[in-house]
């Protein structure tokens, strides 16, 4: 035979030994802290205290970055000079005269970033695993009222107002694109051009400085 534990009769009979006693509940001394209770105690403000430093480090990199950026003046095409420089102008068209048709937009490109993911398992045990990532690119001819200047596109960090999201069945899909005739801004190293070796080119040649291309 099995016997439930009942916490209210518990409690009950506890309150009866008391007063049959004379006890108080304020009578009694209170439960000494455990080694245990200490450890889990310190191991919370570690935890806590390393959360807020990795914080703060990515915070104030962030802030530094920025700051880095808003300190490039932006130039012309004709007016860029060596090393960092960023520039505003509208995608013309690629160098090699190609270009790319993204996925669920069907947009004539010169970036995309097409996502697949589906989802197995059940309950818990339920995640979403990528199936298909394709990150393609055409370097492509940057225009503003001054000239026009290669873009390289290899390296690039891209930031883009344009995606499309479907979902459908246990699959979900995604794409970023950058459209021809967009408007970019592009910070970058300018080196001369591996065309000619004459005119000027933007392009990833360090990790040191950034490389950013944002519509």
């Amino acid at each position: 035979m099995f016997y439930w534990f009942n916490p209210s009769k518990a409690k009950a009979a506890l309150q009866s030994i008391q007063a049959l006693a004379g006890i108080s509940d304020t009578d009694l001394p209170p439960l000494p802290k455990t080694r245990i209770a200490h450890l889990w105690g310190w191991l919370f403000c570690l935890l806590v205290t390393a959360v807020a430093l990795i914080t703060a480090f990515f915070g104030l990199k962030r802030i530094r970055f920025k700051r880095f950026l808003e300190n490039v003046p932006t130039s012309d095409v004709a007016g860029m000079l060596m090393g960092l420089t960023e520039v505003k102008g509208k995608v013309l068209k690629t160098i090699d005269g190609g270009s790319l048709e993204a996925p669920l937009s069907h947009q004539q490109c010169v970036w995309y970033h097409y996502r697949v993911e589906e989802r197995r398992g059940s309950g818990k045990n339920a995640r979403w695993v990528t199936i298909t990532d394709e990150n393609l690119f055409r370097d492509f001819l940057l225009k503003d009222s001054s000239g026009i200047t290669p873009v390289r596109f290899d390296g690039a960090d891209i930031s883009t107002q344009h995606s499309k999201s479907r979902r459908k069945g246990n699959r979900r899909y995604r794409v970023e694109w950058l459209e021809i005739n967009d408007t970019c801004y592009v910070i970058g190293d300018c080196r001369v051009s591996t065309l000619d070796g004459h005119e000027l080119e933007i392009a990833n040649t360090t990790s040191d400085q950034p490389f950013i291309i944002s519509n």
